[in-house]
């Protein structure tokens, strides 16, 4: 499963009872058809607990419920960006627990491409972070709800500008 590609995964029914998406393995494939059979959720995941269990037991993913979300590929430029900048992000939190202190964040026009609920999101994390972070971008009206949380520069013509 770790060389899975973004094709590897199908909507099933056969551990839980509920459509899902999963990992292709031998039990999804050898269920494949015969969903109507399967009784409704919490019944069919319990019935096949089990079974489960013993697959990851045996180390075996082949019985194994691997359940999968959307491949990144398949992803809008937005939501990639969020993948990104959440690896970005937890990796700046992992970082900051095992030193004890945050490391220093340049992020170059990390604002593009969100949505309002996103960047609001986004903004709102890296002040819990607690770190230094240096943010570019090209339209400074995507940065306004910092005002008053942040400091904010202009740069031009090689020069750099407070901005007050």
């Amino acid at each position: 499963m770790v060389a899975a590609g973004d094709d590897a995964t199908r909507i099933t029914s056969a551990f839980s009872g509920r459509p899902a998406r999963g990992l292709d393995n031998r039990y999804i494939r050898d269920m494949a058809g015969r969903e109507d059979m399967f009784p409704d959720f919490p019944i069919n995941n319990t019935l096949t607990g089990p079974l489960r269990k013993a697959s990851a037991e045996a180390g075996k993913e082949d019985f194994m419920s691997l359940w999968s979300g959307q491949a990144a590929a398949l992803c809008s430029t937005g939501e990639q960006k969020a993948l990104l900048i959440a690896l970005v992000l937890g990796s700046a939190r992992m970082r900051a627990q095992e030193q004890g202190t945050a490391p220093m964040l340049l992020l170059d026009e990390i604002a593009a491409h969100l949505d309002s609920r996103r960047l609001g999101a986004l903004f709102d994390e890296i002040l819990c972070l607690g770190a230094q972070v240096w943010m570019t971008g090209t339209d400074s009206g995507l940065f306004e709800p910092l005002a008053g949380r942040a400091q904010f520069f202009s740069v031009a013509e090689a020069t750099v500008t407070a901005v007050l």
